[in-house]
């Protein structure tokens, strides 16, 4: 009977050990994987903040040499760059008595640096992404080209959103660096009646988004 009581206290106290064993393992093992994932979120929020410094510092650069008419705030975020090549629509029509060349739209493609076709520009005026994110015109401010026959620099706030994509947060466009496009010179009458005429232009289209907070804290 000794010997089974002792047996018994041996189990006991070998039981009691590897519980011991166990929590500090399980605790160590906690302890690794939350550190893991500290280290992660850390190394994520470093990468993110020099994403995000480093598009600041874009938008600042493009910024610098901006009239102050279309400037975007200095939060914003550059999402996009793209060169257009395309044409600006016009047709002859009768208003209040008189013919005029009025504007029905753009139709154009936007690039990138590399030549890779990133957008497409058409009446509305709107603008998708071959993504299929697209973004409309709301409102905008003008400032005057200096080159002849060429339409305006404008900073334009947008509208409309439709799919999900990199246009989907987009809030503000500039268009610079125009050239061409302008509406024709000549005066149009009665003989020109619902004639449309397609004036080539090219231009830069810089797409923002609003600056948002990485983490927002509630009270």
């Amino acid at each position: 009977m000794w010997l089974i009581g002792l047996g018994m206290e041996r189990t006991f106290v070998s039981l009691k050990n590897y519980k011991k064993r166990f929590i500090i393992h399980l605790l160590t093992f906690n302890i690794m994987s939350n550190y893991s994932k500290l280290v992660t979120t850390t190394i994520s929020i470093v990468l993110l903040l020099g994403h995000f410094n480093t598009q600041a510092q874009t938008t600042a650069s493009i910024n610098k040499d901006m009239n102050d008419t279309i400037k975007v705030p200095a939060g914003d975020i550059l999402v996009l760059t793209g060169y257009a090549t395309g044409y600006q629509v016009y047709q002859c029509v009768q208003k209040d008595g008189n013919f005029i060349w009025d504007f029905k739209g753009p139709v154009a493609t936007l690039v990138n640096k590399k030549k890779k076709v990133v957008a497409t520009h058409y009446g509305g005026p709107s603008w998708e992404s071959t993504d299929g994110s697209k973004v409309g015109f709301k409102s905008a401010k003008s400032i005057k080209s200096k080159a002849v026959g060429t339409i305006s620099w404008l900073l334009i706030e947008t509208g409309s959103h439709d799919g999900k994509g990199i246009f989907s947060d987009v809030v503000r466009i500039q268009r610079v660096d125009t050239y061409g496009g302008d509406r024709p010179t000549t005066k149009p009458d009665a003989s020109n009646e619902g004639q449309i005429i397609w004036i080539k232009y090219t231009a830069t289209y810089h797409f923002y988004k609003a600056w948002k907070p990485l983490i927002e804290w509630k009270s």
